[in-house]
């Protein structure tokens, strides 16, 4: 009977070692051959204690449709994380509103916005200018009205009656500027077109009007041209109608409460891109020569 119960109680003994180590195999592996955990860590053993990569959120408005833009963006904000040593989230948004409101809120420490939505963070006081992208050596970009190719339209005040989308409210682009556009004729956009509608993303309103949905889009020209390199077939049976003055480049922008270091980190990380071969060609992936310092003079007087 003794014998019977030391081995049972060998058995449950076994059993208990596996399961501890069955939970936590590397921790308790390495406890025992390491020893005492060093208070420092180095490149080939990383303390259990050591603190987690700061977290930095990052709010993209949707200028193209949401899986268009995670898909675009994600490797360019990981890189950037990569060289910042921090772990970089990426939030997007319906809306330009909502990414305002989320930097408002200091819900996310980062934004790559829209040049409407600029002024009322300026106005805040929480947010600053972080960097611009310099496209075919521009730091600009334009508001292009489009119609279909078939179309009769010639000039802006045959349009009168028609459909229009816009990209978003707050869009500059995308509806205010094309709004001001029609304006010069005397009248309200309300009152011009027969319908408007929103679509919240440019390349949807391309998609509406090639889908006869709209008479008319006002959109950003960075993603019209980018289209037009990378996706022929979405601009395909459309042409521009008009074309607005020079406008400054969406920026991205950095709250206030971010330390100082760490946002000149970023504009150093940012403004090297270039030069470094991977961040090199995630850069042409998005159409952009290299990151620049912004002109704050610029932003200052928006239409």
């Amino acid at each position: 009977m003794r014998g019977i119960l030391r081995w049972l109680g060998l058995a449950v003994g076994a059993f208990c070692v596996v399961l501890y180590f069955w939970q936590k195999p590397r921790q308790v592996l390495l406890g025992w051959v390491l020893g005492p955990a060093p208070t420092r860590t180095s490149p080939g053993f990383q303390s259990p204690h050591a603190p987690s990569p700061p977290l930095r959120r990052v709010a993209i408005g949707t200028m193209i449709s949401p899986a268009r833009t995670i898909a675009v963006y994600s490797d360019l904000f990981h890189m950037i994380g990569q060289q910042m040593g921090e772990e970089v989230t990426i939030l997007l948004k319906k809306t330009y509103r909502e990414v305002n409101e989320l930097l408002l809120n200091q819900e996310v420490d980062v934004a790559w916005i829209c040049t409407g939505g600029w002024r009322e963070l300026r106005e805040s006081g929480k947010v600053e200018l972080l960097a611009v992208p310099q496209v075919n050596g521009q730091t600009s970009y334009r508001s292009y009205l489009v119609v279909r190719s078939d179309a009769p339209y010639q000039t802006l005040a045959q349009l009168q009656g028609g459909r229009i989308v816009y990209s978003d409210p707050l869009s500059l682009t995308g509806c205010r500027i094309p709004r001001q556009m029609f304006e010069k004729f005397g009248f309200t956009p309300e009152s011009f077109f027969s319908k408007s509608f929103f679509s919240f993303s440019h390349d949807a309103s391309l998609w509406a009007v090639r889908r006869s949905l709209a008479d008319v889009a006002g959109v950003d020209s960075l993603v019209f041209d980018f289209l037009k390199t990378h996706s022929p077939e979405e601009v395909a049976g459309l042409r521009i109608i008009s074309i607005s003055e020079e406008l400054p480049i969406p920026p991205l922008v950095v709250g206030t409460w971010v330390p100082g270091a760490e946002r000149q980190r970023w504009q150093g990380v940012l403004t090297s891109l270039h030069e470094d071969p991977q961040g090199a060609f995630v850069l042409r992936r998005l159409g952009i020569d290299r990151f620049v310092l912004a002109d704050p003079q610029r932003y200052q007087a928006l239409p």
